[in-house]
């Protein structure tokens, strides 16, 4: 027997980005996660990287 959702990855990543505004308002809730979880540090890694978008599971991603 099969259970649980199953959502796709990116799907999901997607869903969770789009309910938040491009904004502060974004980096204060990651602080406030981080605090939450009583993190002692946060680190951010800006990459600036392009990749290949021809093997994509979900063509409608690219936007």
């Amino acid at each position: 027997m099969d259970f649980g959702e199953k959502l796709s990855p990116t799907v999901a990543i997607s869903s969770i980005l789009s309910s938040y505004p491009f904004s502060v308002g974004l980096l204060r809730e990651l602080l406030q996660n981080s605090d939450d979880a009583k993190a002692s540090k946060q680190i951010f890694v800006l990459d600036l990287r392009t990749h290949p978008t021809d093997t994509l599971a979900c063509i409608a991603c690219l936007q």
